[in-house]
């Protein structure tokens, strides 16, 4: 089995990036998508996209949940690493919602 140059090694450390609604580039190369938590506020419910890309919202989302504002955040995780051989995208919806987006 071969491996791609790009995706030598595997996440040594998680990098914490506090973000607000709204489309936000994580990483603008490859990396790997270690999570998110979403915070909402008790009420609005709030959908997280997460894609593979450099800089825009763009193609299949490679996670995707949707918070209820009554829960108080954290949607489900993929399996976890993932990948991303372009960038990490966020993309956040929701009134008052919040992310913490785990990468390396």
């Amino acid at each position: 089995m071969s491996t791609s140059s790009s995706r030598a090694g595997t996440p040594r450390e998680a990098v914490p990036s506090y973000q607000s609604a709204g489309t936000n580039v994580i990483k603008s190369s490859a990396g790997y998508f270690l999570g998110v938590c979403v915070y909402v506020d008790g009420t609005n419910d709030a959908v997280v996209e997460v894609y593979d890309h450099a800089s825009a919202a763009s193609g299949d989302p490679i996670f995707k949940a949707r918070v209820d504002g009554g829960v108080g955040g954290f949607p489900p995780n993929p399996p976890l690493p993932v990948f991303c051989e372009n960038g990490i995208v966020l993309k956040l919806t929701g009134t008052n919602a919040e992310a913490i987006v785990f990468y390396s």
